[in-house]
């Protein structure tokens, strides 16, 4: 790259998170179809059948006559080739103007743009001619026959049959744009055959045409494509339609597209047959625009092409239906299609979706809506809706503000009216729908509009219910029914639906309310005065509601609190009752589900507990907006004020998001926004620059006292205590934190003039009777405090000095794996009240301790009180050991792993069993990492994406989320190094026999250890003096100094990195090396140390290059898996003390899986890794112990080669006298490139070397990774350090990891 060039990558970023965007929203669409449609509905064509009966005689009678003309042109006009006329352009460029989609005041002026020309086909015109004039002169039309536009139909009929007799002759194209103008031009030939036969003096005609309009710029070489509209429909009037316009011109501007709120139905279409499935999510995305944009449709049309197969999509209130499949290259399929155009132009508008009782005056630019009320329909006027459908199923809910008076031209509305339209879930009988919002306000406003008090606190009932459509009803003709969601179907389709198991639907029904309150949202709130206001009003009106009604609110939100007036005159007001119920309705049923916005919803709610909903629930809600205002309004800084923008992207529904995650989430935003930068005291210089920049962490929390001059608890008091006792000494100075300011937060009060005369307690501005508990917060606080915290000083010195207890630590991590539970990290957690009595009975222990070593604990109880987690495949005599797998659910071991017994020796508590692959990921090739048929998949902690790393995800995944202060993982080949990297937290692999691997359910013995995974060095350290075998103090990290030390760089993945490698992450581990690594004074190795250079030093020669001599271990290397596998899971589950499968063996594991396919992952349904092993003759194999003894001896020579630098240099054979040379490797630098490790790690791994990972990065946006499943993007996955040791030099290489930790800390 040139200096001066701009790097692609950020060139393409915003491409990057568009198309990431994009793909999420398809899969979500994906995820839609699959819960919602309904395939092969039979007769849901019949739902467009115009009410009226001569319109539909007519409609019936128009649709066949069609039909018949374009069989005889199909079995005439093939004999003929059709002719382009040369220089034409079959992609030509026209423009369009303003559309009405059914009959509006507006008109479309279709203008033709430069066509192509076809020669007539003298027989083609000929029938065409007959039929029009044929048509023209029928006993329908009364009157002499208008054909002064005969000659312009004719033409244009011509034109279109040219063109989409393509569609229905054509083969599968290789793509779908060459489909979308004979597509387009069969929706045209219709629309010009309506138009052609309509006469002013006709008895009955259509009401509207459908004609198609293509997104412009579509090219044949575009090829499928899946993120534009392909086709949009609309409905223009009959004289907004002109006989020879093609209507697929595109608009003169590039961006430039039809309006959704235009647009009647989409068309999605695939060139293939079997593509009809692909396009069905496409038209629930595109759908959801039309159902934002339309103010008045109830539901929507679309159609899904596939090649020559069409299927015409209905979507209803809570469900999509698909018609059964129209072949066009069928002549009866072809008369479906003409006859559902046919009828979409005679039939009534709300059989199209349409709701008759919204009008849009586009002149005067305003709704008007007609609301049914005691005495009659009552008109109301809007300017538009103020809250859009913008999902296409679930409650639908739009809302308007309104007012009765109607504007003239030009004139404003001032509304007081707000307007509701829903599809709540309901019952059939209006009499006993007990959740009925207008029930509820039609009570409240009776049982309180006489108290002055609640005057402009409390909405006010004013019309509305249940909508009424007119429609035919069987032989009883026309007749007023309520428009629910199966109402709108005929009854041969419900039957379909009620005889589908599967498919669930309840009843919904179309409701509208009007209300007396309009105000304005809490983000327009000035100041925290009239936050407390507010929020003491909406506090006052949901009491009096719920003492004078008995009816529950349970969905308090930022949105269903409004405020009018200004000043001392403000006023707060709940609105929004849909999810209500009223106590004293004994017949309702007390819904247990999940109810309200996050992160408003109470504990019970979050939990989706089987406690009724209280008024406990209500108030907790209200408490936490007023924390969330009071705290985050006027901090954040943001333009999203709403709390769901601000902690997840806006497309993402909420019922996807797990609630503790996302309420920590808003604790953490609120720690992250306190960090600023701000200027030093001092005078400026002469620019006018501060003196001093520095970084100061600005701390808000609630501490718990028992009035307000207590200090017995205060941190200000105690960290100036600290500050004056340290001054001066250097020494300590700098390891304590400096107060900079602070103390008691003052409030002024609403009488004086003063701003600090008040202090800013929990009571204060809440008027008399309020009572507020605020227990949950502060447990929160205390989390965002102790998370982190180095486990063998600060959490040890904190238990000891009586900081906190273990108790409180328990309680903390139980709350947090809680919290997180949607990353499916664990897969057991102990029992909550034994977990409590443990901590208890060492809380007891601790207290009768009379002696401390100088590092703050007694000799072998470094972790005496603090909660540790392992990894599933470690038996635990107190807890299953299942290994992830469904056949060794609820499997008891009996006894403790040896480094289980290690921990517990040490007075570490086990909080619960981390997930991991299934198997150590030693079931299937295909298997995700990080999977497991008991546990799931577990997300990365880091992006929340599936990136997660295997097998030892879970602990990963855990330590990462501090569920616990450290973790114990297992590693074969990369189960610790793989997740620590990608969830950014420190993995270590010991050497081979550092850690006993006795008692963990095997995957290959010779290969098998468990190591730590933790949050820094230092606590891996700690980790593993316990579980490991020998007397080393590995906590001793000052023992070994990386300065002098050799480093020897190993980047080398066997082929180029290319476009799937994420190749900058590579780049910057070798600037790390050569440019940080000798800040520390290491000595850098210039050149790989892995090269074909080794082959001619080591004692196996039978290879040409050493990526092939790589591979051909990597075959020996899972050869020797499937031996010890089979050998030791037998070996190990027989010791078990029971499991209730009865699987003893591997063969007996393989026939529960066959016997059970659900154990098996859904997107693979295979376990050929078992089967491979289950072909093996285990350790008995002829060739297991000759390939066994082959692989530690090569690995071997190539580590010993490798860690011999002159060796290398010279490319020599490795002797004796040469291992302990000065200038031997100390150690060697490698990551991770895209989805391939570097060829080093298999040799590191069979030589069993010690290996640990320091974070060094997270993954950009443009970071795109393939595997077997499918492409996704990295962004945010972390990326590491990876350092391998020789065999034995673990203590030297925590050494040197800690030193570079210690560096990159000092470096953020």
């Amino acid at each position: 790259m040139k200096l001066g060039s701009t790097d692609s990558r950020s060139m393409t970023s915003k491409g990057y998170k568009k198309a990431e965007l994009q793909s999420t929203r398809r899969r979500e669409a994906e995820d839609m179809v699959d819960m919602y449609i309904k395939r092969d509905i039979r007769g849901l064509l019949d739902l467009v059948i115009p009410d009226d009966e001569d319109a539909k005689n007519a409609a019936g009678a128009l649709a066949t006559s069609i039909s018949v003309l374009v069989e005889k042109l199909l079995s005439r006009g093939n004999r003929q080739p059709s002719y382009r006329s040369r220089g034409s352009s079959s992609n030509s460029r026209g423009s369009r103007g303003a559309a009405t989609r059914r009959g509006g005041s507006g008109s479309r002026s279709m203008m033709a743009g430069k066509q192509s020309v076809s020669k007539p086909n003298n027989d083609t015109t000929r029938i065409i001619s007959d039929w029009v004039t044929e048509q023209q002169n029928a006993p329908s039309t009364k009157g002499k026959p208008v054909k002064a536009s005969s000659r312009d139909s004719v033409a244009a009929l011509n034109k279109s049959f040219d063109k989409f007799r393509q569609w229905v002759n054509s083969n599968n194209s290789t793509n779908e744009s060459t489909l979308y103008e004979p597509i387009s031009q069969f929706f045209c030939f219709v629309a010009s055959c309506l138009k052609a036969v309509h006469t002013p003096l006709q008895s009955v005609c259509p009401k509207r045409l459908v004609v198609p309009f293509c997104k412009p710029n579509r090219k044949s070489a575009d090829g499928d494509d899946s993120s534009r509209v392909d086709l949009y429909l609309n409905l223009p009037q009959f004289d907004d339609y002109t006989i020879g316009t093609l209507i697929t011109n595109p608009p003169e501007e590039e961006n430039e597209a039809p309006m959704l709120a235009d647009t009647f139905a989409i068309v999605e279409v695939k060139s293939a047959i079997q593509g009809i499935g692909k396009a069905m999510p496409q038209l629930f995305q595109y759908t959801r625009g039309i159902y934002n944009e339309q103010y008045d449709r109830r539901f929507a049309w679309g159609m899904a092409v596939g090649g020559k197969k069409v299927q015409a999509v209905f979507f209803g209130p809570d469900y999509a239906l698909a018609s059964d499949t129209i072949c066009v290259d069928d002549a009866s399929g072809r008369a479906k299609l003409v006859k559902l155009l046919v009828d979409w132009s005679f039939c009534e508008s709300h059989r199209l979706g349409y709701d008759p009782a919204i009008l849009h005056n586009k002149r005067l630019r305003y709704y008007e809506i007609n609301v049914g009320g005691e005495d009659g329909p009552i008109t109301y006027y809007s300017k538009s809706a103020v809250i859009s459908a913008e999902r296409l199923f679930g409650r639908h809910t739009r809302c308007f503000i309104a007012s009765t008076a109607k504007p003239g031209h030009g004139a404003t509305i001032e509304p007081d009216i707000f307007i509701k339209y829903a599809w709540p879930e309901a019952t059939e009988d209006a009499s006993v729908d007990y959740r009925d919002e207008g029930r509820h306000l039609q009570k409240i406003t009776k049982t309180i509009e006489a108290e002055p008090n609640l005057d402009g606190k409390c909405p006010k009932y004013q019309s509305g219910g249940r909508v009424m459509i007119d429609r035919r009803v069987g032989n009883e003709g026309i007749k007023a029914v309520e428009d629910t969601s199966r109402s709108i179907l005929s009854d041969g389709i419900c039957q379909q639906l009620d005889d589908d198991q599967d498919f669930v639907n309840g009843l919904r029904v179309h409701k509208v309310i009007c209300m007396k309150g309009v105000g304005k949202p809490l983000k327009e709130l000035e100041n925290v005065f009239e936050v407390i206001c507010v929020m003491a009003d909406a506090m006052e009106c949901h009491w009096e509601i719920y003492q004078r009604c008995k009816i529950l609110h349970r969905d308090i939100s930022t949105n269903n609190i409004l405020f009018s007036g200004s000043g001392s005159n403000i006023k707060g007001m709940l609105i929004d009752f849909d999810h209500a119920i009223c106590e004293d309705d004994k017949d309702a049923v007390h819904h247990f589900e999940r109810t309200g916005t996050l992160p408003f919803m109470s504990v019970n709610n979050l939990e989706g507990g089987k406690l009724e909903h209280s008024l406990l629930d209500d108030w907790q809600s209200l408490i936490y907006i007023l924390c969330w205002v009071g705290s985050l309004k006027w901090t954040l800084n943001s333009e999203e004020d709403d709390p769901k923008d601000v902690f997840c992207n806006q497309e993402q529904d909420l019922e996807d998001i797990d609630p503790f995650e996302e309420r920590f989430r808003y604790a953490d935003t609120i720690a992250k926004t306190a960090s600023l930068q701000i200027e030093a005291s001092g005078d400026a210089d002469e620019h006018g620059k501060p003196a001093e920049v520095c970084e100061v962490l600005v701390k808000r929390a609630w501490a718990i006292s028992s009035q307000e001059n207590d200090k017995s608890r205060d941190e200000v008091s105690m960290l100036r205590e600290i500050n004056n006792t340290l001054k001066g000494n250097k020494d300590l100075e700098s390891k304590y934190p400096t107060l900079l300011a602070g103390g008691a937060v003052k409030m002024a009060d609403k009488s004086c003039k003063s701003f600090d005369d008040i202090a800013d307690t929990s009571f204060t501005g809440l008027r008399n009777g309020t009572l507020v508990q605020l227990t949950f917060l502060i447990q929160k606080c205390m989390v965002i405090i102790l998370v982190g915290q180095d486990m063998r000083r600060e959490l040890q010195a904190g238990l000891i000095s009586g900081g906190w207890t273990s108790v409180d630590l328990v309680k903390m991590y139980l709350s947090r794996i809680d919290q997180f539970r949607r990353y499916n990290a664990m897969i057991f957690v102990k029992d909550r009240d034994l977990l409590l009595a443990e901590a208890a009975s060492l809380d007891k222990e601790r207290a009768h301790w009379s002696h401390y070593s100088t590092d703050g604990r007694v000799a072998g109880k470094m972790l005496h009180g603090i909660p540790v987690i392992v990894k599933d495949n470690a038996c635990t005599s107190d807890m299953p050991t299942t290994a992830g797998a469904l056949a060794l659910k609820d499997a008891e071991s009996g006894f403790d792993a040896e480094i289980v017994g290690k921990l517990r020796s040490a007075g570490a508590i086990i909080i619960g069993k981390a997930n991991l692959s299934e198997l150590s990921l030693y079931l299937d090739t295909r298997l995700p990492s990080g999977w497991s048929c008991l546990g799931g998949q577990t997300l990365n902690a880091n992006s929340g994406s599936a990136h997660s790393g295997g097998s030892s995800s879970g602990p990963a995944c855990a330590a990462a989320l501090g569920l616990a202060s450290g973790t114990i993982g297992t590693e074969t080949c990369r189960s610790i190094i793989d997740p620590s990297m990608q969830q950014s937290v420190v993995g270590f692999k010991p050497s081979g026999g550092v850690c006993s691997n006795s008692g963990i359910i095997p995957v290959a013995t010779t290969f098998d250890t468990p190591g730590p995974i933790c949050r820094s060095v230092d606590d891996v350290a700690a980790m593993l003096d316990i579980i490991s075998e020998g007397e080393t103090n590995f906590s001793d990290l000052a023992a070994f100094n990386i300065k002098g030390s050799r480093v020897g760089i190993s980047l080398n993945y066997g082929s180029p990195l290319n476009t799937n490698d994420s190749a900058h992450v590579v780049y910057h581990v070798a600037s790390f090396a050569f440019n940080n690594l000798r800040e520390l004074g290491c000595v850098v190795h210039h050149h790989d140390v892995i090269n074909d250079g080794i082959l001619s030093a080591i004692p196996y020669k039978d290879h040409d290059t050493i990526k092939s001599l790589h591979d051909y271990l990597i075959d020996e290397y899972y050869f020797i898996l499937s031996c010890e596998f089979k050998d030791g899971l037998g070996r190990m589950l027989s010791k078990f003390s029971h499991i209730p499968s009865g699987v003893k063996d591997l063969k007996s594991l393989i026939e529960f899986n066959e016997q059970h396919p659900e154990s098996l992952n859904p997107l693979i349904n295979g376990q050929d890794m078992l089967l491979n092993a289950d072909k093996t003759g285990g350790l008995d194999d002829h060739k297991y112990q000759a390939s066994l003894d082959k692989i530690l001896r090569v690995s071997t020579g190539v580590i010993k080669h490798i860690f011999s630098s002159s060796a290398k240099q010279k490319n020599r054979p490795l002797s004796e006298n040469n291992e302990d040379n000065e200038d031997n490797l100390d150690f060697l630098i490698t990551t991770l490139s895209g989805p391939r490790w570097p060829l080093v790690y298999i040799f590191a791994i069979i030589s069993r070397c010690p290996i640990i990972t320091i974070p060094l990065g997270k993954h950009s946006e443009s970071d795109i990774y393939s595997d077997h499943l499918r492409s996704t993007n990295r962004h945010g996955v972390g990326y590491s350090l990876i350092l391998i040791g020789k065999p034995g030099d673990d203590h030297k290489l925590l050494c040197y990891a800690k030193q570079i930790e210690d560096m990159l800390k000092s470096n953020q």
